[in-house]
């Protein structure tokens, strides 16, 4: 699961991905900081796969482009990476936005870094 704030409302959704045995069982899912479901999306081009079929592991957050609007990227069992684009979004609050908190995989995101000391 990862944290960024999609919306630009200052809270951020929590999102992730799911996957099972069954034909289509891969989705992408938003949450709401309250839980409430904002999204809950239906892998596109599903294959089949020995190990499962939809997203394995934490999805990653960010600006893949540079065009100062966020994409989720799911790596999936059967298929490759989906990217996702966030219309109305930009990249500037992303606490957790990786499956490990930041690019440096230290289990430390952004809003769990530890002040500078002098």
């Amino acid at each position: 699961m990862v944290a960024a704030d999609l919306n630009r409302d200052g809270r951020p959704e929590l999102i992730f991905g799911t996957y099972g045995a069954a034909a289509r069982s891969g989705r992408l899912i938003v949450l709401a900081a309250s839980g409430k479901r904002l999204f809950d999306i239906r892998l596109r081009n599903q294959g089949d796969n020995g190990n499962g079929i939809g997203v394995p592991a934490a999805p990653s957050v960010g600006d893949l482009n540079g065009d100062g609007r966020l994409e989720i990227v799911a790596s999936t069992f059967d298929h490759g990476i989906d990217v996702y684009r966030v219309p109305r979004s930009n990249a500037k609050r992303l606490p957790w936005p990786t499956g490990r908190g930041s690019l440096l995989r230290n289990g430390s995101g952004p809003a769990t870094a530890l002040p500078r000391r002098g």
